[in-house]
């Protein structure tokens, strides 16, 4: 299964989570209120293999993970 698990903290209503390519551009936005959740799992099965970056933005803090799809 392509399933990520992101385990949060607790979060402001407007936190967002993003996969970005190489390229820069976003493949795939999460603008739903995650105040409410602990975890969040993402389908990332329409992702091709390659490399991307998860950007997490919390309450005015930007956090960058490296996502490898293999």
């Amino acid at each position: 299964q392509d399933i990520l698990s992101i385990e949060l903290p607790v979060l402001h209503a407007d936190a967002s989570i993003e996969i970005i390519g190489m390229d820069g551009k976003a493949v795939l936005t999460l603008d739903k209120d995650l105040s409410s959740l602990n975890t969040y799992q993402i389908d990332i099965q329409a992702l091709a293999a390659g490399v991307y970056f998860i950007r997490f933005n919390h309450g005015g803090q930007l956090f960058v993970y490296k996502l490898i799809k293999t």
